[in-house]
Formats: structure tokens, C-alpha cells, sequence
């Protein structure tokens, strides 16, 4: 409940509406990944944002790795990103 309503209510400057679903984003929503770290590992949140449901996967850059990535925590998203052509924090 605590994120949807962080993610429906972020206050982007800019923002745009796409299908039928009433969800202003600042890019069409294709995916979520949310997970919450465990002393076991981590776990995908169980969450539902219009008709996308949360998972432990997400992609790489769209022509250079556009395979879906699987996670199994930050450490592990970060390295599997660069891997893919993808940069978290250029700076």
C-alpha cells in the first residue's frame, strides 16, 4: 500500500497519462522491480500497479542487452545493469 501510493503520488515535474489507466508517470510503465532485503536474501514485494505486478526482473540497455535480468539483490542488480550496458550513477 506504502509504495503504490509513493509511485501514484510522485511529484514529477513532468508527467504523462498512457492507456486507459489513470497512472501519471514520467515514461510509460513497463515493469516493476521491488524487492525488500531478507537475512535469507531478498524477496519480491508483493505489489500491483495498474495491471503490472511486481517481479525480480528487469532489462538492460534495449539493443545492446535486451534480455530480461533476473535479481537477487542490489549488489547483484547493480553488477548484472553494468554487465548489461546500463550506468545506475554515471557521476
Amino acid at each position: 500500500e506504502t509504495v503504490e501510493a509513493v509511485v501514484r503520488g510522485f511529484p514529477w515535474p513532468k508527467s504523462m497519462r498512457w492507456g486507459e489507466g489513470g497512472l501519471r508517470w514520467v515514461r510509460p510503465l513497463h515493469g516493476i522491480l521491488c524487492q525488500l532485503a531478507t537475512e535469507a536474501g531478498s524477496e519480491t514485494v508483493p505489489l500491483e500497479i495498474e495491471g503490472i505486478r511486481a517481479g525480480d526482473t528487469t532489462r538492460g540497455h534495449r539493443f545492446m542487452a535486451p534480455e530480461p535480468i533476473r535479481v537477487s539483490g542490489f549488489e547483484d542488480y547493480a553488477a548484472r545493469l553494468e554487465r548489461a550496458r546500463v550506468l545506475l550513477d554515471p557521476a
